[in-house]
């Protein structure tokens, strides 16, 4: 974990106890700057609690069990509930909402219906709402309070990330060579255009530019402008 405003090649803080033949596929940071939860291809997450001052990231409570479901692709937060929960994206198209506090709570359950594995989710600044993206190449939109989702947003290909904005407006970037943007809460498509179909990466930088980059062997970072496009 990195300082963000010091200039340092060095991370500030390891954290260690993972097992060891797993890998890390997914970190979240809670608002609080300090409690992180990590996850790894085994399916294995823990909850860490993050000291800059003596620079030490110390494991907190038992592992959250997610049973029989392998790889964590996804970890985030719930906003609007004080770091209380949080959401993990898993292979057989599962998410999971869990109670950051209690690893024997048994978490809620969300179903993309497939064996793909879900590795981005994104949620709405009152945590209400949140779309998670799988390999199935959808997008579902789903409410977080009675567990339904809205019919698929569809891509042709799989879908590796999804972004919301502050004001409710999603993006979603897919193998398909395409970023499609959407309004929430209906899910109604807005506007589609194309990019490198190596790209894996999408967030939002302000109001008006959404951001997206290459994969592994193209290293690209591109910004589009938003302001001459209908977005109402």
């Amino acid at each position: 974990m990195w300082d963000s405003t010091k200039i340092n090649n060095k991370p500030d803080i390891n954290f260690k106890g993972h097992s060891p033949q797993s890998e890390v596929w997914a970190v979240a940071v809670a608002s609080n700057g300090t409690t992180v939860v990590s996850g790894t291809n085994n399916g294995e997450i823990l909850k860490w609690e993050a000291d800059f001052t003596a620079g030490t990231g110390t494991q907190v409570g038992n592992p959250f069990d997610a049973g029989d479901l392998e790889v964590v692709g996804a970890l985030t937060f719930r906003p609007n509930t004080s770091d209380t929960q949080f959401l993990s994206g898993h292979g057989a198209g599962m998410m999971l909402m869990w109670d950051a506090n209690d690893p024997s709570k048994p978490p809620s359950e969300f179903s993309h219906e497939n064996s793909h594995v879900v590795n981005s989710i994104a949620i709405t600044s009152d945590g209400k709402t949140a779309a998670s993206a799988s390999l199935d190449m959808t997008v579902l939109v789903w409410d977080l309070d009675h567990g339904t989702h809205l019919d698929p947003l569809r891509h042709k290909d799989m879908v590796w990330r999804v972004a919301i904005r502050d004001d409710n407006k999603l993006a979603s970037v897919s193998q398909d060579g395409t970023v499609r943007l959407w309004s929430l809460p209906g899910g109604e498509s807005r506007k589609t255009f194309s990019v490198n179909n190596g790209s894996m990466g999408v967030a939002f930088v302000d109001s008006s530019t959404v951001v997206f980059t290459g994969d592994g062997t193209s290293p690209s970072v591109e910004f589009r402008d938003l302001k001459p496009w209908p977005w109402p």
